[in-house]
């Protein structure tokens, strides 16, 4: 039950009933939305760090970012690896935690995207137009 309970906020906001939780349609609702998180940091990450008006703060993607394909690669290899280790937990009948693989890399993409699209949003002054 206390496994659940972490991952309780997450399903709600999608919409998932504890009681759907362990579905395979569940497990499909989070990779989909990790990959859509995934492809708007990457797109967004080049176009802001391209614009001049903001930097990359973490060394080892600064240096990627001068290389768009590198920096898509790495972020297509670590969603893959993410889902990767998810459907394998699956497999063994390790659902919960399959569910928090997913839920907290999720959890972890969208603090991420939050605080880029304010840092954004400071220096562009987005939606005071």
């Amino acid at each position: 039950m206390r496994r659940l309970a972490l991952l309780i906020p997450l399903l709600l906001v999608l919409g998932v009933t504890p009681a759907q939780a362990q579905t395979r349609d569940t497990r499909t609702l989070l990779e989909v939305s990790l990959v859509a998180l995934q492809g708007y940091d990457t797109a967004f990450t080049l176009k802001a760090t391209r614009s001049g008006l903001v930097r990359e703060a973490n060394p080892i993607a600064s240096g990627l970012l001068q290389h768009p394909a590198a920096w898509s690669a790495v972020k297509l290899a670590s969603t893959t690896a993410t889902i990767g280790l998810s459907r394998a937990l699956w497999s063994r009948g390790h659902r919960w935690e399959s569910l928090g693989v997913l839920g907290g890399s999720l959890a972890a993409m969208a603090v991420v995207t939050v605080h880029n699209r304010q840092q954004w949003c400071e220096v562009t002054r987005c939606g005071t137009r």
